[in-house]
């Protein structure tokens, strides 16, 4: 019996096709776990990049995102008031991280990066790790995306810091993960 085109090709999909999505999102956290060692790195975007792993590879978690910061020297403080675990490394003072006690934020100051550099940066990393990302709008107004890592949903939206954030600055970002309720 002869196979027709039609089951060649539908047989050679099958092979090419990516392993199941349990099995993408374990492969995808491996990476970004991985890229969290970035936070040591001498280079002020790659240290960016460290972070935002950090952020993502907390799922959720404000422990775990935690954790993940102070593995690399980074020194946490609480803000009962606010809500928040501040992640700080005194070397490196121009990057910064704001962690919701409840999971639902994770925030990250760069103080020397721009937001064109972060924007570019974050997709970048989404990319590495296969992550599944669609152009959104932010809660400002800004550029932002919405991301899948590991079984977590993100909104992450890239703004200048500051008490006023504009969508585009030279000099600082500021990047917002909010987690998707669900």
């Amino acid at each position: 019996m002869q196979l027709s085109l039609i089951r060649c090709s539908a047989v050679a999909v099958l092979i090419v096709l990516p392993a199941p999505l349990q099995a993408a999102e374990a492969r995808d956290m491996g990476i970004i776990r991985n890229m969290v060692d970035d936070l040591d790195h001498e280079s002020r975007f790659m240290r960016l990049n460290g972070a935002l792993a950090a952020c993502l590879a907390g799922e959720g978690d404000q422990y775990l995102a935690s954790g993940w910061f102070e593995d690399h020297g980074w020194l946490p403080r609480v803000d009962t008031d606010m809500g928040i675990v501040e992640m700080t490394n005194r070397s490196h003072a121009d990057l910064y991280a704001w962690i919701a006690e409840d999971g639902s934020a994770c925030q990250i100051w760069a103080e020397d990066v721009g937001t064109q550099d972060a924007f570019d940066i974050l997709n970048e990393l989404a990319e590495a790790a296969g992550l599944p990302v669609e152009e959104a709008e932010g809660e400002v107004g800004c550029p932002a995306i919405t991301l899948v890592a590991g079984n977590v949903g993100y909104l992450a939206e890239v703004t200048s810091s500051g008490n006023d954030p504009v969508c585009i600055d030279v000099n600082t970002s500021r990047i917002n993960f909010v987690r998707a309720e669900g």
